[in-house]
């Protein structure tokens, strides 16, 4: 090989490795650039949620039941800032699911400050009525007043109040040995879903007789339906189906209980979302996760 078409070999090489470098140096750049600006997406979404968290601890209610449910909702925030500040290789897809969780969080926060508002309100309002009355049976002197529009607003509020919440929520699954007795599993050959709950003392709820309907929705987001024939209740309209129901006599305190679904079928691998329904209306969710 001649001396010039060496030096024609090495010029191209020499050529080829800068373009490499080259090439390398751009798609360096650029998914450093891609990264930083994940970051910083992330990094917004943390400092949302701390903002949702912390006005909601700035919320007071005078009502036990929702000071309990705004606890929950700021431990529940907590646990979401945590999970973001840990995900260190969070992708595009990753951020827009976090994305809705802060907005779906915004709105919750909104609606539970107006919420508490009202029910403040109420029960200032209950309690200015509550005197008026004992000063009346004080003087040996009863009248009965009509309702004014003011009057049903106010029970409108006050039926907010009343809504019965938990304080406290646990489910598991078990299997069941041959004298009855549960021993808790997390495999999928589990006989049992057990979810045990405790409702919050509520002095101006509705007391009497309740039914508490236990919904378990499957991996598959297939829905456990109850073997009692009668499986579906009415939630907001509409028949939703269930996987057990119990009643309970509520009396304005604290109650505590469980709730069982036995399996007919084996179950599947995956995680469970089993949630607890009453008076219409959602009390709280749980997970568990069989393997």
């Amino acid at each position: 090989m001649s001396e010039s078409t060496q030096n024609r070999t090495k010029n191209i090489i020499i050529a080829l490795l800068v373009l490499a470098v080259i090439i390398v140096g751009y798609l360096l750049t650029k998914t450093s650039g891609e990264v930083d600006n994940l970051t910083a997406e992330k990094d917004n979404l943390i400092t949302e949620l701390e903002q949702i968290r912390s006005e909601l601890k700035a919320t007071k209610s005078d009502n036990d039941s929702m000071a309990l449910y705004i606890t929950a909702e700021t431990e529940r925030l907590g646990v979401l800032i945590a999970e973001l500040e840990g995900k260190n290789d969070a992708t595009e897809a990753d951020l827009d699911k976090w994305r809705k969780q802060v907005q779906r969080s915004n709105n919750e926060k909104k609606k539970l400050i107006s919420q508490v508002d009202s029910i403040n309100k109420a029960y200032k309002a209950l309690q200015i009525e509550k005197e008026q009355v004992e000063e009346v049976l004080e003087g040996e002197v009863v009248k009965n007043t009509e309702l004014t529009s003011e009057n049903r607003e106010l029970n409108k509020n006050v039926a907010v109040g009343s809504m019965l919440q938990l304080s406290k929520m646990e489910a598991a699954a078990y299997k069941l040995k041959g004298s009855g007795k549960e021993k808790e599993s997390n495999t999928a050959s589990a006989d049992r879903f057990k979810a045990c709950y405790t409702i919050a003392k509520n002095l101006i709820a509705k007391g009497g007789e309740r039914t508490v309907y236990m919904r378990i929705t499957t991996p598959e987001l297939k829905v456990l339906a109850s073997k009692d024939g009668e499986n579906t209740f009415n939630f907001n309209g509409q028949p939703l189906m269930y996987s057990a129901k119990q009643n309970m006599f509520y009396e304005n305190d604290i109650i505590e209980s469980c709730i069982n679904f036995d399996k007919a079928n084996n179950f599947v691998a995956g995680e469970y979302t089993i949630e607890l329904f009453t008076e219409g209306y959602r009390l709280g969710e749980a997970k568990v996760t069989l393997k």
